[in-house]
């Protein structure tokens, strides 16, 4: 609520300068222009109390304002003036002091001061008087509605249809009452108006009346005149806002004035008699609609009733100009700074046409994660060697973060970064909401990735070449000295992998199943969104960059099918696949059926069918974020397809040991044992550990700089699809796809002992 009223706030100045301006021209062009001109230009000023967003322009009048800047909230632009203060006050509480022991004595309560946020209590403030002004309304339409019911149906006269006739109602449209419980004609109704006439209006009124009533209403004034009213609600804490809408509802009721004096049929000085006869009977305090022969402003009025000119086409051409110049000038919110949207440094030589489209909307979304950082909104902050894993950490102190924030703003981001070797430090941000900002800095460059709102829309990491040597030194200086934990890095995408689907044996995957509060499937959905808990085989999460596999196992499997079981199919998706951060969540069946989850940033598909757009990710998709983040910190990532392999589909293996010159073969249907052998080497090869950052693709043809020791064939299929998995000296694997052109694949193990196991296996079924 208080992000709302901060907002409301900013809206209700920008409208307040808009406002003062139509004020200026309202005094220098009343009496030159017509009066629905100035009807439209509080038409503007209505724009900007009700309308959050706006486009940045280099001729808006707000670039003259210092106070005034645009700030970027996803896609949308939103003119500001004033952030929270971070200001608080301190209110007496009772507080209860706790004891030390179970057997300390109780304690009175003490009276003891609590910091409330300034504003939580202006937000409280504006609340409580919306819920006045909307009450009030509310007494005000029930009582008008009262008064309703207790009318006399009057029937059209021929009169009355012709009078209908001549505005441009028409007749069935509205429905006429008449009651003397009314103190002057209102309209009521906003859909389907109702006209009521005074039983106090004399006969000579009735056309003077009933034709100003009927302008209002084919000009939809009620509805303008409502919407005016929650602009009002909404800002009533603003005096000018209420200044506002007295001269809106006046320059209504002229304008409404001057339509009907220039109708022949008209004489100006009985309709003047009329508003004034009128004026005297208006008393009530609640009428409940508009008062069309109102107090309003009522000498004003019959002034300009008498002086009405003649509507010409310059007039026209000049009303026009001055609206459309206003609505340029103060629709349009101020120009981002260069700081904020270039792409590259000031000291750059590269210009902006150099840097890649989407590199410079990534740069653009960075600089409105990082510009909306706020001290106050901080929960904690952490600081640690490394990106993933389980390095020592600091707590950094409170009196730290402005220091922290204050850096990363005032970072200047290229997008030609280099540096992917040197160790990194990286600062976690939590805000109070829960949502993290991770910002790893090297030695001439910056990785932001996280849960924030933003970052989660577009669900990958970004990599930018920035000065941040200061912030480096400020956040190594809390460190103390600890062993340095590996690194991911990541890479291109390439060709999406290829179908696998037999029959398969049930697996440990069972505790999915039995996971706590797991949502019922819905009928009518897809079966890839109706996925059975108790008959999945395994579910893999693939980072196309980094071409590595995360098992997801446990619970997490559970939530992450929940999540994909919740969903319903989007009808006509027209969204463009953005492939940055592309991830594959793949999803096997016991009975061997596979789902393959193309996870894009904007678009979630299954195979080729579209699902969901990014609005309806964001919990799965953080999801994914914690899956990699535990993965990689444990060391428990897999090649890409090695890890989501399915062994049942192996037909065939050979194995070399190419240090003793001993070769082995099995095939899957010759024998149970060599069915074993087959089925315990791939076990072996699904849980080799590689690390994310040294993924390597290799050109066609090319060697390795090691010694080869073993090397393994997988047959799928009888010849469908081969693996080719090289074990080197080094500790490296690499792995060739025969049905995949170019698909060379090599990886650094972790040496945690899972590579150790796969020799010992090779060993022995080589020289079998």
């Amino acid at each position: 609520m208080e992000d709302l009223f901060l907002r409301l706030v900013n809206m209700s100045l920008a409208a307040s300068v808009l406002g003062a301006a139509v004020l200026l021209l309202r005094a220098l062009l009343k009496g030159r222009l017509p009066r629905w001109t100035f009807c439209l230009l509080w038409g503007l000023v209505l724009v900007r109390l009700l309308v959050p967003f706006s486009v940045p322009s280099p001729v808006s009048a707000f670039n003259a304002i210092p106070a005034a800047r645009t700030v970027e909230t996803g896609r949308r632009a939103a003119l500001r003036f004033v952030e929270d203060p971070g200001a608080a006050v301190d209110f007496p509480t009772l507080q209860t002091p706790r004891g030390t022991g179970s057997d300390a004595p109780a304690e009175r309560p003490v009276v003891a001061p609590a910091k409330v946020p300034l504003t939580v209590i202006l937000s409280s403030i504006w609340l409580c008087g919306a819920a006045l002004l909307l009450l009030y309304s509310l007494f005000c339409y029930l009582y008008t509605m009262h008064r309703l019911w207790r009318a006399r149906r009057l029937p059209h006269t021929p009169g009355i249809d012709g009078i209908f006739r001549r505005v441009g109602v028409r007749p069935d449209r509205v429905r006429l009452y008449v009651s003397d419980l009314f103190p002057s004609p209102v309209v009521c109704g906003l859909v389907r108006p109702r006209l009521v006439l005074s039983g106090l209006v004399g006969e000579e009124d009735v056309a003077h009346v009933v034709t100003h009533e009927l302008t209002h209403i084919r000009r939809h004034d009620n509805l303008w005149k409502a919407l005016a009213t929650l602009a009002l609600y909404l800002h009533w804490f603003n005096p000018l806002v209420w200044l506002f809408y007295r001269w809106y509802v006046t320059d209504m009721e002229a304008s409404c004035d001057e339509a009907v004096v220039r109708r022949p049929e008209t004489d100006r000085k009985a309709y003047a008699y009329s508003l004034v006869n009128m004026a005297e009977r208006s008393r009530s305090a609640f009428a409940g609609g508009f008062l069309a022969f109102g107090e309003c402003a009522l000498k004003e009025r019959v002034k300009s009733i008498m002086h009405v000119r003649k509507n010409t086409v310059i007039l026209t051409i000049l009303a026009v100009a001055v609206v459309a110049g206003l609505a340029v000038v103060f629709l349009t919110n101020p120009q981002i700074s260069p700081a904020q949207t270039a792409p590259y440094g000031p000291d750059e030589e590269s210009s902006a046409a150099e840097v890649p489209e989407d590199v410079a909307a990534d740069m653009k979304l960075t600089y409105s994660v990082l510009g909306s950082l706020r001290e106050k909104d901080v929960a904690e902050m952490r600081v640690r060697y490394g990106e993933f894993g389980d390095s020592p950490e600091t707590e950094i102190p409170p009196d730290g973060y402005g220091e922290v924030i204050g850096g990363l703003q005032e970072l200047t981001l290229g997008w030609e970064s280099t540096d992917r070797e040197s160790e990194p430090v990286e600062i976690v941000i939590t805000r109070k909401d829960g949502k993290q900002v991770a910002v790893s800095l090297r030695a001439d460059s910056v990785r932001l990735s996280g849960t924030a709102p933003k970052l989660a829309d577009k669900s990958t990491v970004y990599v930018y070449k920035a000065d941040v040597s200061a912030l480096r030194a400020y956040a190594l200086g809390l460190l103390a000295p600890a062993e340095r934990a590996p690194v991911p890095m990541e890479t291109p995408a390439e060709s999406p992998a290829p179908q696998v689907s037999t029959p398969a044996a049930p697996s440990a995957q069972e505790a999915a199943s039995r996971a706590a509060d797991l949502p019922p499937l819905i009928e009518g959905n897809p079966p890839c969104l109706r996925i059975p808990y108790d008959e999945v085989m395994e579910v893999n999460l693939i980072d196309r960059e980094s071409r590595t596999c995360c098992p997801v196992t446990g619970e997490r499997c559970g939530a992450v099918l929940a999540r994909l079981n919740s969903l319903t199919p989007q009808e006509d998706l027209s969204v463009t696949p953005d492939e940055a951060g592309l991830r594959l969540l793949q999803v096997r069946l016991l009975d061997g059926t596979k789902y393959d989850f193309w996870c894009h940033s904007n678009l979630l598909m299954e195979g080729e069918t579209p699902l969901a757009d990014a609005s309806r990710l964001r919990d799965l998709y953080d999801s994914f974020y914690e899956i990699e983040k535990e993965t990689y910190g444990q060391n428990r990532a897999t090649a890409e397809w090695l890890g989501y392999m399915n062994p049942y589909r192996i037909t065939g293996m050979a194995v070399d040991d190419l240090s003793e010159g001993t070769h082995g073969q099995y095939r899957a249907l010759t024998s149970e044992q060599q069915r074993e052998a087959i089925m315990e080497v791939a076990a072996l090869l699904k849980a080799v550990t590689v690390k994310p950052s040294s993924t390597e693709t290799l050109a066609p043809g090319a060697a390795h700089d090691s010694t080869p020791l073993f090397q393994t064939v997988l047959n799928f299929e009888d010849g469908v699809v081969e693996y080719t998995v090289t074990v080197y000296l080094d500790g490296s694997i690499e792995i060739l796809v025969s049905s995949i052109p170019g698909y060379h694949l090599a990886y650094e193990t972790t040496g945690d002992g899972t590579l150790d196991a796969l020799a010992d296996a090779l060993t022995k079924y080589a020289a079998a």
